[in-house]
C-alpha cells in the first residue's frame, strides 16, 4: 500500500498522507481499533474517522473511494471492538553449533492486528537465547521491509559501535525464519 499511497499523495494534493506502523505505534493501532494490515483510514482534520479501507487495493479503487466520501456517498458504518492482547508464537531460526536450528518464540500483541511475517523478523532480530548464535547485534532495528512474490528486501539500522557484521549468516536466518511464509530469497540493506 505505500507506493498507492504515494500515488495518491501526488494526485490529491489536499490529501495529508501519513503511514504507521501497527506494531510500533501500538497505541493509535489501538485507539483507532485497526484488525488487519494494511488498513488505510481517512480521517477528517478533527481526527474523525470517516472510513477506513482493509486490505490492498489499487490506486484507482483508492481514487473511487475519495470521490464517494467526498460526495457523501459512502461513510463509515460499522463500530469496530477494542483490540485485545494475545499471545502469538513464531518460530525463528538461530544458530547453533554452526547450524541453523528452529526456536519457538512467543510475542505478546498488545493490538491484536496480525503482521506474522513482519512480526516474525522481529523476533528474530532480537532473539537473545541463551546458548544460540543471534547473527544480528544488539539494537538492530527493523527499518522497512518489502515482499515481492518470493523476494523480502529487509532494511535493517544497525548501531553504529558494530564492526563486524556477518551479513551471509544474518541472510540464511532471514530466509530460513520466512521461508514457512513463501519467501525463497532475501535481499538485505544495512544502515
Amino acid at each position: 500500500m505505500g507506493t498507492v499511497l504515494r500515488e495518491l499523495a501526488l494526485s490529491h494534493p489536499q490529501i495529508k498522507v501519513e503511514t504507521k506502523y501497527i506494531d510500533v505505534m501500538i497505541e493509535e493501532t489501538n485507539l483507532f481499533r485497526i484488525k488487519e494490515n494494511p488498513t488505510t483510514l481517512f480521517i477528517n482534520d478533527k481526527g474523525h474517522e470517516l472510513y477506513r479501507v482493509e486490505g490492498f487495493k489499487e490506486t484507482n479503487e483508492m481514487t473511487q473511494i475519495i470521490d464517494r466520501i467526498n460526495s457523501g456517498e459512502i461513510f463509515l458504518q460499522t463500530q469496530y471492538e477494542e483490540n485485545s492482547t494475545t499471545i502469538e508464537k513464531y518460530e525463528i531460526f538461530l544458530y547453533q553449533n554452526q547450524e541453523l536450528v528452529p526456536c519457538e518464540v512467543s510475542y505478546e500483541n498488545k493490538s491484536s492486528v496480525k503482521a506474522p511475517r513482519i512480526t516474525a523478523i522481529q523476533q528474530l532480530i532480537k532473539a537473545n537465547l541463551e546458548g544460540f548464535y543471534n547473527p544480528f547485534p544488539p539494537g538492530t532495528r527493523l527499518e522497512l521491509i518489502e515482499f515481492h512474490g518470493s523476494l523480502a528486501r529487509v532494511f535493517l539500522k544497525i548501531p553504529e559501535q558494530v564492526k563486524d557484521l556477518n551479513e551471509s549468516l544474518m541472510k540464511e536466518a532471514l530466509r530460513k525464519t520466512l521461508q514457512k511464509f513463501g519467501v525463497s530469497d532475501v535481499e538485505l540493506e544495512l544502515k
